[in-house]
């Protein structure tokens, strides 16, 4: 009964305690009452605290911040150019504010600028007060009102000539080049050519420079509108083929259909072939004596690159042709033209410097020749017996002397020409024969210019051959005139140029010897006995010296040479040439 009972008084009390959670609690109707209050500043936000006076709930009201009180503290008026401003700063908080004020309008002040030969005309606004400037209503620059030309300085056959003049209104100068009365024709290098064009020709010069413009860019055909009275096609063809002058070799077919003149052309391989035979062993001679150039490896600042002309070249005969006349040479990469271009250059970096008169640097590269390159007798006799291949063999070319060292005339002639115009030295390869034998072979030799005056050089001749066997240096026809050398050969080209002059090549080189300079024109017993104690004593067999005796020496300098050897204490153990006042001492195996 007592276990009943409790569990009886616990579920009462239970029961009780649920009816009692289920009874709402009434809600407060708050009426709140300050109790504190904080006020706000321009910087930090206040608040006000309240509670309920009957549930004591607490609330807190943040106030909005105060608004800030500015002062100025700060003005810089504006200008033109530059606006200005105002610092402002607050009272309470030191808050500073800057406002920027405009600019002001510019104070402009106008004027109109007249036109200039050069510059236009305009109105022009300037401010006094920052000087910016506004330009407006442009008119056209006048343009130069030139007086006549003036000639400054005349061309000549070498050099190009100068002419001025002046504006009338502003004297500003205009020069312009006025074109050399060339020794060399430069109508083909300057002439625009396109195998592909259609030329109309009034006259056969005309035809004749198309026809050489064809042959030098090695074209495959020429078109030609004939608007001349003309024979038939083959006396065409003759006569163009006699009048050409591009040292190419081609074949040539063309037809004639009413005034169309339309040429195909086919052209020789390059030269590719080498002779196989040293007819003649190259003595040394005391004459050569090579400088030691200041030139870097590397120096490229050639005269020629100062032509005003440029031509496209790939063969070593365009290459010749546009150097002959000053012209700088473009040569197509990996061309046998280039090769041989490099090859001259490379040479000419180690036998010239640029301290050097030309008359020394001409003088260097006609040794260079002789002493490097040997005469191709081989090639000579294939020629007597009718070769029919002759354009092919190398030593026609510049290829003969700069790969094969073998030459014959026409390719050292072509040789020392291009190296003297690659040095800014004109110079041109002259054609001809011998007197003795109008109708035998030809020979090349070359007309260079020297301060002022031409010469000739003929340095297949200087690399004179002895017995048959040797060959030596010589200088009896370097810088000589027409008149010595047209004892033994007659031009058949370039026949206007007149060499009136000699320059004595023997003063130009010189030898040292026991710490003293002197060159191989002798002009005195004592500078005779000079050079031949030099000769003796620093000669090895197989070596030449030349000098020329300029004091007089009586009926002949054989005697002299005797005398000075006998006062040298030296015993005369040499063979000599001869050719008064030349003299050449020689040392071989068997003198």
């Amino acid at each position: 009964m007592k276990k009943i009972k409790i569990f009886i008084g616990i579920s009462a009390i239970l029961f009780c305690l649920i009816l009692t959670s289920c009874i709402p609690t009434p809600k407060c109707n708050h009426v709140y009452e300050e109790k504190e209050k904080v006020e706000s500043t321009c910087t930090v936000k206040g608040y006000i605290k309240k509670t309920c006076i009957n549930c004591q709930e607490e609330v807190k009201e943040d106030l909005s911040l105060l608004p800030h009180i500015y002062e100025e503290k700060e003005r810089v008026e504006s200008t033109c150019s530059v606006k200005g401003s105002i610092i402002k700063k607050c009272t309470t908080c030191s808050k500073e504010q800057k406002e920027e004020l405009p600019l002001l309008n510019h104070n402009f002040e106008e004027k109109v600028i007249s036109p200039t030969c050069t510059e236009s005309g305009y109105k022009l606004k300037t401010c006094v007060d920052c000087n910016h400037e506004e330009k407006s209503n442009f008119t056209d620059p006048l343009n130069h009102l030139f007086g006549s030309w003036e000639v400054v300085t005349e061309p000549t056959e070498v050099q190009d000539g100068l002419k001025k003049r002046v504006c009338t209104r502003c004297s500003h100068k205009e020069e312009e080049i006025i074109a050399s009365v060339s020794y060399v024709d430069l109508d083909i290098i300057k002439e625009e050519f396109d195998q592909n064009k259609e030329y109309i020709c009034s006259s056969y010069e005309e035809l004749l420079l198309r026809f050489n413009c064809a042959l030098l860019k090695n074209a495959q055909t020429l078109t030609c509108k004939l608007d001349y009275e003309h024979g038939s096609v083959q006396e065409l063809i003759n006569k163009l083929c006699l009048d050409e002058h591009i040292p190419t070799a081609f074949h040539v077919k063309a037809q004639l259909g009413g005034n169309i003149l339309k040429c195909s052309f086919t052209y020789t391989a390059e030269p590719e072939i080498s002779s196989t035979h040293i007819f003649y062993e190259q003595y040394q001679s005391k004459n050569y004596n090579p400088i030691v150039s200041s030139r870097p490896t590397n120096f490229d600042n050639f005269a020629i690159n100062n032509s005003k002309y440029t031509y496209e070249v790939s063969t070593s005969d365009q290459l010749f042709y546009a150097l002959e006349r000053g012209v700088k040479p473009i040569c197509v990469e990996g061309s046998n033209a280039l090769k041989v271009y490099e090859e001259m250059k490379k040479v000419l970096r180690t036998i010239i410097s640029d301290n050097m008169t030309d008359a020394q640097k001409v003088i260097a590269i006609h040794d260079y020749i002789i002493m490097n390159v040997v005469y191709d007798e081989e090639v000579l006799q294939l020629l007597y017996q009718g070769m029919p291949n002759a354009n092919q063999y190398n030593s026609f070319y510049l290829e003969g002397v700069f790969f094969d060292k073998k030459a014959v005339c026409e390719g050292i002639s072509k040789a020392f020409a291009s190296m003297c115009n690659i040095e800014g030295i004109p110079c041109v390869m002259v054609e001809g024969y011998p007197v003795a034998n109008p109708n035998g072979a030809g020979h090349a030799w070359n007309k260079v210019y020297v301060d002022g005056k031409w010469y000739i050089v003929d340095t297949t001749s200087d690399g004179t051959i002895i017995d048959g066997t040797f060959e030596i240096l010589s200088y009896k026809y370097c810088l000589i005139d027409d008149a010595t050398h047209q004892k033994i050969y007659m031009p058949k080209t370039y026949e206007h140029i007149a060499c009136d002059s000699k320059l004595n090549a023997y003063s130009c080189n010189t030898f040292e010897f026991e710490n003293n300079v002197y060159d191989f024109n002798i002009e005195s017993m004592e500078e005779l006995e000079i050079l031949i104690k030099y000769f003796e004593k620093t000669t090895t067999e197989k070596t030449t010296i030349e000098f020329k005796v300029s004091f007089n020496y009586g009926d002949s300098c054989k005697d002299e040479i005797s005398a000075a050897y006998k006062n040298c204490g030296l015993s005369a153990n040499y063979t000599y040439i001869n050719s008064e006042p030349i003299f050449m001492l020689i040392k071989g195996e068997n003198f």
